[in-house]
């Protein structure tokens, strides 16, 4: 197979392109710190795939998840892979992004349908599949006691992916992306290491002594979505000057819990808001990133009519807008998401990614404060962290942290505590070699004194060996079989 020239991409992500265009079906997991080009990857491959004219689908295990990447929920693609099986033209790859997030019943369930879908017994169907995340960042979200909590711990060791059968009956080719891009200063890099691991008491210290503040510097990152929304509201009605409300709209199916921004959003001059999606000159040049933010300074209320004349509208066509990053002035036109579903043609007998839903609105959020969950892939350039409460997800404040590009650049409100560095002991299990919590029980339920004694176990030496590189050995009593991973060495490895 020729190579086809891509620029800008490291030898790392190189090879993923060639691995995930091979012939042969293969099974990669790429993973990586925040800043490390995951998003880069996955647009890369994306195109490579669309030149090679290779059959693909990209999905999410959340619907914001989804439509951020520009594909379709992990359960959509379920649902259409359920209507075909032994079609004459299967997909022959599957792009999972944010796999931190995937429940391992989930991937079971995508494990089974495609397996359905192409008739082979194979893992996956013999699907190449890529999942692409940080085990580090957020988790699955699982109500406590709820079924599907219930049904997981019954069923499955950890909440995590690699705890479904799809993950331990699968040779996976592991690629770990090294080189950060969103952050140059090592110190920066070292302190986020250590909160990725887990390390507490260092970083809540240096935290506490260096970056503590009494009011908001750029954009207040905080757990609460009610909290983020009071205070966004609170400071927008203290600014003088009219209110102007830009309205979006919707066609077809777009559940409002996935708007990626309000469907009537309210501004002002003066209104301090964070861009939402990639801005383009043309289709080479960017000029606005998810996660710049500025400053309203004006609307703009002008529109051409397909006779080709400029008249002037009730509500806005756009919203100029003060970069911080840029220090220019840029007009935020509406832009539209689309709303994605894999469909199965029952003519071709083939499966294809269809529109069903768009959302069309300015791609502006207001952005005194927003949630750490929502900042998930954004790069901000000023930020201040809430820490007035406890964090209370794993992997909060490593998120929140990452998204700074420098540290004379981020605040703190309130004292870090060393509860604030969560990182779950069976990802740091997972981290020592992309095997250990890795299996599921065979024909029925775990004992859960067994399942908890030897998960514990398993824990216990992962935190005793995790700056050593070993890979624990899992005791197949009480596990499956687990096939080791298959670590790839590539150029800047380390």
């Amino acid at each position: 197979m020729s190579e086809l020239p891509v620029v800008n991409l490291t030898d790392e992500q190189l090879r993923i392109l060639t691995l995930a265009c091979d012939k042969t079906p293969k099974s990669l997991l790429i993973i990586g710190k925040a800043g490390c080009g995951k998003s880069t990857v996955l647009n890369a491959l994306r195109e490579r795939l669309n030149t090679l004219n290779i059959r693909y689908a990209v999905a999410a295990p959340t619907g914001v998840a989804a439509i951020k990447v520009g594909g379709v929920t992990i359960h959509s693609l379920i649902a259409s892979l359920s209507k075909s099986s032994n079609v004459e033209n299967p997909l022959r790859t599957v792009i999972i992004d944010e796999v931190s997030m995937c429940p391992p019943d989930l991937l079971d369930n995508l494990n089974n349908a495609l397996k359905r879908h192409t008739g082979l017994k194979a893992p996956f169907g013999g699907v190449t599949v890529a999942l692409i995340g940080d085990p580090c960042q957020l988790p699955p979200v699982v109500i406590e006691k709820s079924a599907q909590a219930e049904y997981l711990k019954d069923n499955y060791l950890t909440k995590y992916f690699w705890s479904s059968r799809a993950y331990s009956e699968t040779a996976w080719d592991v690629i770990e992306l090294t080189k950060i891009f969103r952050q140059k200063d090592p110190t920066f890099v070292k302190l986020l290491n250590r909160i990725r691991k887990g390390d507490t008491d260092l970083p809540a210290r240096y935290i506490n002594e260096n970056l503590q503040t009494d009011r908001i510097h750029g954009v207040l990152l905080t757990g609460s979505n009610a909290y983020a929304d009071a205070t966004n509201l609170q400071i927008l009605d203290s600014l003088s000057g009219k209110e102007v409300i830009v309205r979006g709209s919707k066609v077809g199916e777009f559940p409002d819990k996935d708007f990626p921004t309000m469907y009537s959003l309210p501004l002002k001059v003066g209104a301090q808001v964070m861009i939402v999606k990639n801005i383009y000159k043309d289709v080479d040049t960017l000029e606005l990133a998810n996660g710049d933010w500025g400053v309203v300074k004006d609307f703009d209320y002008r529109e051409i009519d397909e006779r080709g004349l400029e008249i002037v509208k009730d509500d806005p066509t756009g919203v100029y807008v003060e970069c911080k990053r840029t220090n220019e002035t840029h007009r935020v036109a509406y832009t539209a998401w689309e709303k994605k579903e894999m469909a199965y043609n029952y003519k071709t007998k083939t499966i294809t990614e269809q529109v069903v839903g768009k959302f069309i609105q300015v791609p502006l959020r207001l952005a005194w404060a927003i949630t750490i969950h929502k900042s998930q892939g954004a790069t901000i350039e000023d930020i201040t962290i809430d820490l007035r409460k406890p964090m209370f997800a794993p992997g909060q404040l490593y998120v929140a942290m990452s998204r700074g590009v420098a540290l004379d650049r981020i605040k703190v409100l309130g004292t870090c505590r060393t509860k604030d560095i969560q990182t779950c002991p069976e990802v740091l299990a997972f981290l020592n070699g992309f095997s250990a919590g890795v299996g599921i029980k065979d024909g029925g339920r775990f004992d859960p004194k067994v399942s908890t004694i030897l998960f514990s176990e398993i824990i216990k030496n992962a935190q005793g060996v995790q700056d050593s590189g070993n890979v624990l050995e899992v005791d197949e009593r009480f596990l499956k079989e687990v096939r080791a991973p298959r670590i790839i060495d590539t150029p800047g490895s380390v």
